[in-house]
Order: C-alpha cells, then sequence, then structure tokens
C-alpha cells in the first residue's frame, strides 16, 4: 500500500504556488494562505518542505542580492529600517 506524501495534499500545492507568485511572502504566511493550521505552521520541517519545493519550482535560483557603491555610504547612514 503506497504512502500518502503531504506534498499530494491541496493545502501544500496552494503555499507552494503562494510562495512562487509572491516571492517575498515568508512560508509561514503561505501555510496561512494555504489553511494550515496554527499547530501545522509551527512544522518546521513542513516549512521546509514548502520552501524548496518553491525553490526547485523557481528553478533553483538563489533570492537576488544587494550591493552597496561605497561612495553611497555616506548617504546610507542616514537611512534607518524598520523591521
Amino acid at each position: 500500500m503506497p504512502r500518502s506524501s503531504a506534498n499530494d495534499d491541496p493545502r501544500f500545492q496552494k503555499a507552494v504556488r503562494k510562495n512562487i507568485e509572491n516571492k517575498t511572502i515568508t512560508v509561514p504566511d503561505a501555510t496561512k494562505c494555504a489553511d494550515f493550521t496554527s499547530d501545522e505552521i509551527k512544522i518546521k520541517s513542513l516549512n521546509q518542505r514548502i520552501r524548496r519545493a518553491a525553490d526547485k519550482a523557481h528553478g533553483g535560483q538563489k533570492p537576488s542580492s544587494i550591493t552597496v557603491d561605497a561612495s553611497m555610504m555616506s548617504s546610507a547612514s542616514t537611512v534607518t529600517a524598520t523591521p
């Protein structure tokens, strides 16, 4: 008898799609959108599987990096970041 996979769960697929459609969304937010329970959202292995499936669908691309020009450092010091 074949074992059922969490990857076959429609909620899993929905979370992966949400993560692919919106690259800035966090995996826990994607799982919330996919109607996972609050206990399921806390499962790190589930979040990691969703993250890996989304990365695989993106073609394994890493997020783009930001480079800062040293000449801009004087003006960058006045910029404050909010969490």
